[in-house]
This record gives structure tokens, sequence and C-alpha cells, in this order.
């Protein structure tokens, strides 16, 4: 087809165009990806810290102890007796609780498989480098 202006034509071939009709760019960022391994993964997926599970056993066994010595102290006042306790029904709780405490603050600070792949990762994302890609717009 040679140089025409075509208004208000219905075309039946294909157009070859020599302009770039684009008008906008597209803008990307790409970065090295992390090679995340199966094991990795289940390190991420099953890696909790056995820690946190014990001292929040710890913590309940204490909650539960301090809600049946207060259950029992209201027991006394509402029956208008004199409080009788035993001194393990508080020290007991008040041991379970500390016990719950440094287990968790240790659990906490010991690394573990989990943290470990964590720590991997963050560092590999810090060091690779982000590289942007301008794509469209004379910018090819």
């Amino acid at each position: 087809m040679s140089s025409q202006e075509l208004k208000n034509k219905n075309l039946d071939e294909s157009l070859h165009l020599k302009v770039d009709i684009r008008t906008e760019a597209t803008i990307s960022s790409t970065q090295e990806d992390f090679p995340l391994c199966e094991a990795d993964f289940i390190r991420l997926k099953n890696g909790k810290a056995k820690g946190l599970d014990i001292a929040i056993t710890f913590f309940l066994t204490s909650l539960g102890s301090l809600i049946l010595f207060g259950a029992k102290y209201l027991a006394s006042i509402l029956d208008n007796k004199l409080f009788v306790y035993e001194s393990w029904e508080w020290i007991a709780p008040l041991i379970a609780a500390v016990i719950s405490i440094v287990i968790y603050i240790s659990s906490t600070i010991i690394p573990n498989d989990r943290k470990r792949v964590w720590s991997a990762i963050e560092a590999h994302f810090k060091k690779a480098p982000r590289i942007r890609h301008i794509k469209g717009a004379n910018h090819d």
C-alpha cells in the first residue's frame, strides 16, 4: 500500500507500519531469586522452636493454678470462712511462670534451623542487586 491518508474506510488487508505505535514504557524490576530447596522449605514450614511449645505449656499450667487459687479465695469470701491455703498453691504457679519465661527467652535467643534459613534468605536479598528494565517508548 502506498502512503495515503485513510479515514472512514474498511480495510481488508494488513497494515505494515514503520513506526513504533507503543506510547507508554513498561518498567520492571528483577532480582536474583533465592535457590530454596525442599529441605529449606520444610525447615521454614515445620521449624517452629520446640521451646515455645514447652514455654506455653508451663505458662498455661501456671495460669490454671492461679485461677484455681483465685477460685478458692473467692469461695472462702462468699462462704464467710477463713481463707486457708497451702504454700505450694501459690509457689507452684510462680515457679511454673518463671520456668516459662526462662524457656521462652532461651528459645528466642538460641538459633534453630528455621532462623538459619530465614537469615540466609534475608542476607541473599540484601546482597542481590535489583535491576530496572525499561521497555518501549524508544527505550528498548
